[in-house]
């Protein structure tokens, strides 16, 4: 175990220079504080890892899960610092906040830890290392590395389009992300094997895991500085290969739906239907609903409210029930809202 100690001061010290490094930047943007938060997250993880592992966590005890709450934050973390690097026109948004809810939790429940004596705090690191039951403490981070499990498995199904066999074969940076992932899910399903078990063989391989994972990443950037850039490349240009959209005018069928909107007024047909639009389009129910995802950036049914609302309908009976569906209120709701806010 000895052997692990330089690696594992090497890892945490290097999380650490990385954290801090993407805040030197004069205006650091979003991604580097993710960034930040998963290194300091990583850091502090691999260092709670090794004097828990070791024993000399009893010297240290006010360090007792000092990490937990941000291992809830982590996998939301990785997630949206994943999408804002892959896609250009990604942009941070409320649902991000409610999945760190989780992790805002578990820092209030964690408090009364947190002001436990370090005699007391000593005896719960004795019966943990003695496979005695472990304190809620302890199921909380259980619980934190089961979400971030979850969120590694939810990168992986995101990320499919590039981790299919012929991208993996031409694409080395599909090669590289399936390797991170793949390490990184073996940390964290041997770290929930481990404290399930209370097994410190178990969670002394773990610290293994975690301590060569950060030179990994380091290499990563360093021998591939344009990773994300190829990455992202490579995301496309699947996407492009099993687009329904492959050879078909998009700025004809642009022209054709504005025509259809605008001299034939389509859309005030309530029996209007996406597979009859299609027809009259010349093109398949598949291919336009992926045109109206991808370059009107919403769905069928959201075109066609947005259309009607833009002209108040024909009709009020039409024009409410699309009015609601479009805003999530009433126009008589709406009004009262707005003339509050003005008042």
């Amino acid at each position: 175990m000895e052997s692990l100690l330089p690696i594992a001061l090497f890892s945490t010290g290097l999380s650490l220079v990385y954290a801090v490094g993407e805040l030197v930047d004069r205006r650091p943007g979003i991604r580097n504080w993710l960034l930040s938060t998963i290194y300091v997250t990583l850091a502090l993880t691999l260092g709670h890892a090794y004097l828990l592992t070791t024993g000399q966590i009893i010297a240290f005890p006010h360090l007792l899960h000092i990490h937990t709450p941000l291992t809830y934050a982590m996998g939301p973390c990785l997630n949206l610092y994943l999408r804002l690097s892959i896609d250009r026109e990604a942009r941070i948004s409320t649902r991000f906040y409610w999945h760190l809810i989780p992790a805002v939790f578990v820092a209030f429940a964690m408090i009364p830890h947190y002001l436990l004596d370090d005699e007391t705090k000593m005896q719960l690191v004795s019966a943990f290392l003695r496979g005695e039951t472990p304190g809620y403490t302890t199921y909380f981070y259980f619980g934190g590395m089961a979400q971030l499990c979850a969120y590694l498995l939810l990168l992986v199904y995101q990320l499919q389009d590039v981790l299919t066999r012929e991208s993996l074969q031409r694409e080395s940076s599909a090669r590289i992300t399936l390797l991170i992932t793949g390490w990184a899910l073996l940390a964290t399903v041997t770290v929930l094997l481990g404290f399930a078990t209370r097994n410190l063989i178990i969670l002394r391989s773990t610290l293994l895991f975690m301590s060569t994972l950060v030179p990994v990443l380091y290499w990563i950037q360093r021998r591939h500085p344009g990773f994300f850039l190829e990455l992202e490349t490579a995301v496309q240009k699947e996407r492009y290969r099993r687009s329904q959209l492959g050879g078909l005018d998009l700025s004809g069928l642009q022209s054709r739906l504005e025509r259809l909107m605008r001299e034939d007024r389509i859309y005030l047909r309530e029996d209007l239907t996406l597979p009859a639009l299609a027809e009259q389009l010349g093109a398949t129910p598949h291919q336009l609903s992926e045109y109206f995802n991808r370059h009107q950036e919403t769905n069928f049914a959201g075109y066609i409210n947005r259309r009607r609302i833009a002209v108040g309908c024909n009709s009020k009976s039409a024009f409410n029930p699309a009015f609601a569906r479009h805003t999530g209120q009433s126009p008589s709701a709406y009004r009262r809202s707005h003339s509050r806010g003005h008042a």
